[in-house]
């Protein structure tokens, strides 16, 4: 059988992966000659095969291809020039310029690397960072492209002869693993994993320097332990992480079902909210761990040294992210110095830098249908994204929003959304944000063609586009927010919708075209142009950004002139406070503001349930958490709406007034929850009645709400309409940087005009 020369390139998550040895192992399963290299634009394979031969290997190639690998294109060609091979080998790469792969997120410790850390026998038996090609740090430590081992940070740390011979062996499943190394040759620890564990059983604050940054760990049962280190972190409510050593032990504390498990011991391995147990078993302190809540955010051992901590120590432990309130994730040892010392009592770290820092990814399971709802996409997911439909055009860079932030960057057909970064409050963050974005843009040796911002004059995102855009001369789109929202959960569908769709895009705060804050926003896109057909009724803002930290403001904006304010309302606040909130709300020219996120507050302060919020969203957990407490005893379908028909549904002050009605005849705080949720999904039935579209669009930090999720599936899809959520981005704000992306690729010259402001309220 005559064979000639062929060249297969092979396109998308392909570097850091594995790929050059399975293409060197297949080959001989083949009996092909042939070189096998990575490239600047993915992987290349030249080899010698008759032309069926050739399109089988090609076929075994997309179709077995290594778990980590995301492939989105590849192309078979004949080879002209003259080539000649003996057997089958792997080329070294050279630098790459303008590079074209998709950047491999850090994966968990696989299961065979697990079972060797605990080998008796094994040469890296409790080896703290233990990888093979299917596993281990993979965009935190890559310098430049293609990622092989002298471009990341692996390359000070010389293989042995013993890692070297597995690195060279083609049947060694550590062949060509770039992150490769043992006891004898790799990375040193400041301290055993077992020390760590002997402080932690002392009741002390342990600092470890993890995959993408540094955790802060203590005896999730020691409540002394716990309020200490909250107090030292300014972090006196917001829930915090829990590392259990195994899935058994966890099991013990939460109702943890199959698909929560197979999660947490997937490649990603993210936090997973979980329903506690009433009587968690392992004695853990679950008030001060999730004060207010069912549920508790769950976590196994993604990395070696965690599993030898986690093993060591034999019960939970709370692991929350190494850094102070408000302020980014210190990534580097002099940084955790700085912002940790005056935390953590003890320090474990490591010689091994991180270049990219990044946060662990958190997800939740909605409480009915178990539908996953991603609340932060960081670890094991960033920075590659793989939407259905890729945006095209011009390489386009997207800044995102300030709350949630995460900048977005699509070129040559693929798509890169980096790690969460925090709020860009603060100016710590601020830099962190600029030296991610600066940090890719070298990686891939490329710069972009035109730029996206939201319409905030105040945003730190906005000025840095403005100022990138004339440093760099380039154009620059400004995206209206909740237009961006629709954009990106469209973007995530398998089709683009082939008629109208109404977007309920609920959240918080974002700036609107005219001026005023919005966030109960009905959005009508049509093929060609986004419309706003309604939204709810503007209220006042009172105190400016206070309304947002004291729910109370926002019910006593919207029911402040109502007889149910004086007995409800007035003993939240002390005279003066409530003599001079009733002034403001009597002043005009007040900000005004459509929030769903407020009305949420306003909810939950009417209910008793929280009047000031320690953290960001408090009140909307705890309103939640309620209702789902009477949905569990009653089922979703026995829980009635508030009797409000056409106008009052997108009237927040009605749905409140009813609230605060059942309130004063005696009904529980759950059982109104429950119907404040369920009135929502008339809410929504009725606009998309107005409308005229059967396909719904959700999106908005509204829809991290599972139970909110669930009622719209059980009460909506029975009627035949078409509810589209998010899928691997997450409602919140951190898919605004891809929406602008989208948004740009379905509008091509967005304008803002009235049509962008028309609509009406009830």
């Amino acid at each position: 059988m005559s064979r000639s020369a062929w060249h297969l390139r092979v396109r998308g998550q392909v570097q850091g992966v594995g790929f050059r040895p399975f293409v060197c192992r297949l080959a001989g399963r083949y009996g092909l000659a042939g070189q096998v290299w990575n490239a600047a634009d993915g992987v290349h394979v030249r080899f010698l095969a008759a032309p069926e031969e050739a399109e089988a290997f090609r076929c075994a190639v997309l179709h077995e291809a290594p778990p980590l690998a995301r492939i989105t294109g590849s192309t078979l060609d004949a080879v002209q020039e003259d080539f000649r091979a003996e057997g089958f080998s792997v080329v070294e790469s050279g630098q790459a310029a303008d590079a074209d792969v998709l950047l491999t997120p850090d994966a968990a410790m696989c299961a065979d690397c697990r079972a060797e850390l605990r080998d008796p026998g094994g040469r890296r038996r409790s080896y703290a960072f233990i990888t093979c090609t299917d596993c281990g740090p993979r965009f935190t430590i890559a310098q430049a492209l293609p990622f092989d081992r002298e471009r990341t940070t692996m390359a000070r740390f010389t293989q042995c002869p013993a890692c070297a011979a597995e690195y060279a062996d083609p049947q060694d499943r550590r062949y060509y693993s770039q992150t490769n190394s043992c006891p004898a040759c790799g990375i040193r620890l400041s301290a055993p994993p077992e020390a760590a564990a002997e402080w932690l059983r002392a009741g002390e604050i342990v600092a470890v320097k993890g995959v993408g940054g540094f955790l802060l760990l203590c005896d999730a049962r020691n409540p002394a332990s716990i309020q200490r280190l909250r107090t030292r972190k300014h972090r006196p409510a917001k829930p915090c992480a829990v590392l259990y050593p195994d899935a058994e032990r966890l099991a013990g504390d939460v109702v943890l079902g199959e698909e929560a498990r197979a999660l947490l011991g997937s490649p990603e391995s993210p936090i997973v909210i979980l329903p506690l147990r009433a009587q968690p078993a392992s004695g853990l302190c679950a008030e001060l761990l999730a004060p207010g809540l069912d549920h508790l955010g769950a976590m196994l051992p993604y990395a070696p040294l965690l599993e030898l901590i986690a093993a060591a120590f034999g019960a939970p432990l709370l692991a929350t992210s190494g850094n102070l309130s408000g302020s980014p994730i210190a990534y580097t040892d002099a940084q955790a110095l700085e912002y940790l010392g005056s935390v953590a009592d003890r320090f474990l770290t490591h010689d091994r830098d991180i270049v990219a820092p990044v946060d662990d990814s958190v997800l939740r399971l909605s409480p009915f249908s178990g539908t996953p709802i991603l609340l932060r996409r960081s670890r094991g997911y960033a920075p590659s994204f793989l939407p259905p439909h890729p945006p095209e055009g011009p390489a386009t860079l997207a800044f995102g929003a300030d709350l949630k932030s995460a900048f977005a960057w699509s070129r040559k057909g693929s798509c890169y959304l980096s790690p969460f970064l925090g709020d860009l409050e603060s100016y710590d963050t601020q830099e962190q944000f600029e030296a991610m974005l600066r940090h890719l843009m070298r990686l891939f040796g490329a710069q972009p063609e035109r730029l996206a911002a939201d319409l905030h004059p105040g945003y730190y995102s906005v000025r840095l586009a403005e100022r990138l855009a004339l440093e760099w001369g380039l154009p620059l789109a400004r995206i209206p927010h909740h237009e961006a929202h629709l954009a990106a959960v469209l973007g995530e569908q398998e089709a683009w919708p082939a008629e109208p769709v109404l977007g309920i895009l609920w959240d918080g705060a974002g700036y609107g075209p005219d001026g005023q804050i919005w966030g109960g926003e009905c959005i009508r896109y049509d093929g060609e142009r986004f419309g706003r057909m309604a939204h709810l009724a503007y209220f006042q803002v009172l105190s400016g950004d206070a309304m947002a930290k004291e729910p109370r403001l926002a019910a006593l904006s919207l029911i402040g002139d109502r007889p149910e304010a004086g007995q409800l309302l007035q003993p939240k606040f002390s005279g003066a406070a409530w003599q001079t909130c009733q002034r403001l709300r009597l002043r005009s020219g007040q900000p005004m503001t459509s929030s769903m996120g407020r009305l949420f507050d306003a909810a939950a302060s009417v209910t008793g349930i929280c009047d000031l919020n320690r953290y960001e969203g408090e009140a909307a957990m705890r309103l939640e958490a309620a209702a789902l407490r009477e949905c569990r005893r009653q089922g979703l379908a026995r829980i009635q709406p508030f009797g409000l028909e056409g106008a009052e549904l997108l009237d927040p002050a009605a749905l409140l007034c009813a609230v605060a009605q059942g309130c004063l005849q005696g009904h529980s705080a759950d059982l109104l929850a429950a119907r404040f949720h369920r009135t929502l999904v008339e809410t929504v039935r009725h606009s998309a009645r107005e409308a005229g579209c059967r396909i719904l669009a959700f999106s908005g930090g509204v829809f991290q709400n599972g139970l909110l999720c669930d009622f719209l599936r059980h009460f909506l899809q029975p009627e035949g309409w078409q509810l589209c959520f998010h899928r691997n981005l997450s409602p919140n704000d951190e898919c605004i940087a891809f929406g602008q992306l989208t948004h740009l690729q379905r509008i091509s010259h967005p304008v803002i005009s009235r049509n962008h402001v028309s609509g009406h309220s009830w």
